[in-house]
């Protein structure tokens, strides 16, 4: 009796070994690419951030590069006048 009950045992779990490798094995594949994606749409957005900051940024100072210009070039033209 004890020897049917372990066999039992050894064929229920190999069964379920089986169940739990052919089954979930797309789950864990999708599960693998979902993280994947999270990573790299987190990277680049980032990335894309930084990029429209820096942009920001170097475009404040061109403004104010040119207004400085200006107001030199307006002095020099009125000195000379």
């Amino acid at each position: 009796m004890a020897t049917n009950t372990k066999e039992e045992f050894t064929l229920v779990m190999i069964t379920e070994a089986g169940e739990i490798g052919l089954e979930n094995g797309w789950q864990i594949i999708l599960t693998v690419i979902i993280v994947s994606l999270s990573i790299v749409m987190l990277i680049f957005y980032s990335y894309q951030r930084k990029k429209n900051t820096k942009q920001e940024t170097e475009s404040i100072e061109t403004v104010k590069i040119r207004e400085y210009g200006n107001k030199i070039n307006e002095e020099t033209r009125n000195r000379y006048k």
